[in-house]
C-alpha cells in the first residue's frame, strides 16, 4: 500500500506598494519639441503667451513644418492627473487632433496618436529647449500700395504680404494691424484696421483720402504695419503713400 504525503508548499507573496508616479505639473509641458507624426516631421511649440491678467491665460501651441511654414493650434484639455493633452494643429484644409502623452519620469518626451480620414497614426515628439527659446524669427514683411501717389480725395490699395523668415513661404492666417495718422479704411471707416492674412499669405485693404477740400498742401502718410503669429516674433513694418492736391 502506498501511503501519499501531500506537502504544502507556503508561498511567502510579497506585497509590494504600488510605483509611486512622478507627479506631472502643467508647466512641464511647455518646450519645443521637435516632432514626427507617421512620418512628417516639424517643430512643435507648447507655450504661455503673454496675457493681461493670470485668469485669462491659457497654453497655446504651434506647430512649424520642414519646409519653415507655421501652422497654429488649440489646445482642447490638459487632464489625467496632467499626463495627458488634447491639442489640434491647423494644418491646411485639415484641424487635426493629437493625444499626446507626456511620460512620468522623462518629462522631456512625449507620444499619443493622432487622426487623419478616419484613420489613426502614432506620433511621438522630443523636447529639445525651452518654448522662449523655439521662435523661429520675425514673419517677413512686404508691403505694396497702389498708387504710391494719390489724388486727394481718392483711394489706394495696401497690400502686405507675410512670409516666412527664410522668404520661400507664405505664412497664412497671421493677425494684421495697419494704423495712420488721416483718412479711413473702407468697411471700418476708421484710421485703424486689423484682418488675418489668407491661404497666400496676404491682407489687402482699401484706404480713402479724406476730401479734396481738407487739403491745402500735399501730404505724405505714414502706415504702421504689425503682424503676429504664434510661434514667430512679432514682425512691424511701414508704407507711406503720398496725397496730391491738385
Amino acid at each position: 500500500m502506498r501511503i501519499f504525503h501531500f506537502v504544502k508548499l507556503a508561498v511567502l507573496i510579497l506585497l509590494l506598494p504600488p510605483l509611486a508616479y512622478s507627479e506631472i505639473k502643467p508647466t512641464d509641458w511647455i518646450g519645443t519639441y521637435q516632432m514626427n507624426h507617421d512620418g512628417w516631421r516639424g517643430t512643435l511649440v507648447i507655450f504661455e503667451p503673454k496675457c493681461p491678467a493670470p485668469a485669462l491665460c491659457t497654453y497655446a501651441v504651434s506647430y512649424i513644418d520642414d519646409k519653415g511654414v507655421s501652422n497654429t493650434g488649440t489646445i482642447e484639455a490638459i487632464d489625467q492627473q496632467g499626463q495627458h493633452m488634447a491639442f489640434y494643429l491647423n494644418f491646411p484644409e485639415n484641424k487635426q487632433k493629437f493625444d499626446g502623452y507626456i511620460f512620468s519620469w522623462d518629462k522631456s518626451k512625449m507620444a499619443g496618436t493622432t487622426y487623419w480620414h478616419g484613420r489613426t497614426f502614432g506620433f511621438y515628439a522630443v523636447k529639445t529647449g525651452p518654448a522662449s527659446k523655439t521662435k523661429p524669427g520675425s514673419i517677413l514683411i512686404k508691403a505694396a500700395v497702389s498708387p504710391d501717389k494719390v489724388d486727394a480725395g481718392k483711394s489706394a490699395l495696401i497690400t502686405v504680404s507675410a512670409l516666412t523668415p527664410d522668404g520661400k513661404s507664405p505664412v497664412p492666417g497671421a493677425s494684421v494691424t495697419i494704423t495712420t495718422g488721416g483718412g479711413f479704411f473702407e468697411v471700418v471707416g476708421t484710421t485703424k484696421i486689423t484682418g488675418s492674412t489668407d491661404n497666400n499669405g496676404m491682407f489687402k485693404a482699401i484706404w480713402h483720402t479724406q476730401p479734396k477740400s481738407a487739403y491745402q498742401a500735399n501730404l505724405d502718410y505714414v502706415f504702421s504695419i504689425e503682424v503676429t503669429k504664434a510661434g514667430y516674433e512679432t514682425s512691424r513694418g511701414e508704407a507711406v503713400i503720398s496725397v496730391i492736391v491738385k
